[in-house]
């Protein structure tokens, strides 16, 4: 212990330094958005390099799992192929939904463009969890796009540097997603958020107590927001209640994606958002 004092006070000059190099860089970053917007970038790059090694490792523990993945995705869009509302195309790793144009009926509408990339890290601990994927800027990834899995929806783009993503998972607080309740044929709109109580579960919150839902009811985006196409399966009603006095439902929502073993997502671009965005600006 001696020793150990004796080596830090010989050293104190270079830790005086060191300390106030750090305070510096602190301060740089957080108050010059450029400077942010590049530490951001580069520590996704990074981080993203070690977790792609570390992923490596597990993935070699996962092949079977993957590969049941892999298969009952490819069952998923031939399904959708069949029902003309995919089309796969030439470019590697992408799938487009299409929309029929009704005034013309032989055209097609691409609305949204599909990149698939694997998760290479993970949290569903905290308050506020987020998963990193393999694509980034260079693959056309872009903040504020949906991401999606076999099983439904997953999460929003949050950052992305050129080969790496995070990605704000559906686990986290900061995270309301539009959805409709599906009874009997009628969608009915809900609000759903992540309360930090179970991994598992979403609550769903202005459902009108009218509606005449049911325990194993789907629940699904619904397309209010140009973040997520329309129909993409979140999760089914696992509980529900009335509380005193209100006119809503209060229903806990069962995940359709199983968020702890999450391996290989879609990003979903919406081709349209701008046309959208801009429309709806207009009428503000």
């Amino acid at each position: 212990m001696r020793t150990l004092i004796l080596l830090l006070l010989k050293r104190s000059s270079l830790l005086l330094f060191l300390v106030m190099e750090l305070i510096c860089a602190v301060l740089v970053i957080n108050y010059n958005k450029k400077q942010k917007d590049i530490f951001i970038a580069s520590s996704n790059f990074f981080a993203g390099k070690f977790y792609s090694q570390v992923n490596a490792v597990q993935g070699y523990f996962y092949l079977n799992a993957i590969a049941d993945s892999l298969s009952n995705e490819n069952k998923m869009l031939r399904d959708q192929l069949a029902s003309s509302r995919y089309i796969n195309i030439a470019e590697q790793d992408t799938f487009v939904r299409v929309r029929v144009d009704s005034l013309g009926g032989d055209s097609i509408l691409v609305q949204f463009v599909y990149t698939d990339a694997e998760v290479i890290n993970n949290s569903v601990a905290s308050a506020n969890n987020f998963f990193t994927i393999n694509r980034g800027s260079l693959h056309g990834i872009k903040k504020s796009m949906g991401v999606v899995s076999a099983h439904g929806a997953v999460g929003i783009v949050s950052s992305v540097s050129p080969h790496f993503s995070t990605v704000r998972s559906l686990l986290n607080r900061d995270i309301k997603v539009s959805g409709n309740v599906l009874v009997e044929g009628k969608a009915f709109f809900g609000s759903l958020s992540w309360q930090n109580h179970d991994y598992r579960f979403l609550d769903m919150d202005f459902v009108p107590k009218s509606t005449k839902i049911a325990i194993g009811d789907s629940v699904v985006t619904n397309g209010f927001s140009s973040v997520f196409p329309q129909g993409y399966l979140i999760g089914k009603i696992d509980t529900f209640y009335v509380p005193p006095g209100s006119g809503y439902y209060k229903i806990k929502v069962k995940l359709a994606e199983d968020m702890t073993s999450l391996r290989r997502v879609y990003v979903a671009n919406n081709l349209l958002k701008d046309e959208q965005k801009n429309l709806e600006e207009a009428n503000e």
